[in-house]
């Protein structure tokens, strides 16, 4: 075995090593604790609530949550927009956490329901604009 390779397996191993010994030496302390979450929320929420005093209506999506089972996220990509598959996965990422925040505000109970059925998402392809439009018209 090269030198390379065995200081390298070394460094590894002592680092490995190193950061169990601290993990365990004091179990109390963790990185993401209760607190430093309840924390971060408030200090956002202070944040939001600044810049608007008034909560918006909840979607209407809050009132189905009583009478669907499940729920999926459906993203639409429009293939006349000639884009990679990187573009549309990061694409669909952006709109993902985007609505994700927007639920977590203005429809908990039905980002709950989502979140309890494994969170399901489903990525469509639509020709143009014209298709996507009448495709809201016709989930609505």
């Amino acid at each position: 075995m090269d030198l390379s390779w065995l200081s390298a397996i070394l460094v590894g191993a002592g680092c490995l090593a190193m950061g169990y010994f601290v993990g365990t030496s004091n179990p109390g302390t963790n990185f993401l604790s209760t607190r430093s979450i309840k924390d971060t929320t408030a200090l956002v929420s202070t944040r939001t609530n600044k810049k608007k005093d008034n909560p918006k209506d909840p979607f209407e999506i809050e009132n189905l949550v009583d009478n669907f089972e499940d729920f999926k996220m459906i993203l639409v990509v429009r293939n006349d927009l000639k884009m990679g598959k990187g573009k549309i996965a990061a694409q669909c990422s952006h709109a993902t956490l985007g609505l994700y925040k927007k639920l977590l505000r203005r429809a908990p109970k039905a980002l709950n329901r989502w979140e309890m059925c494994a969170q399901p998402k489903v990525v469509v392809k639509i020709e143009s604009e014209e298709d996507m439009l009448m495709l809201q018209i016709q989930g609505q």
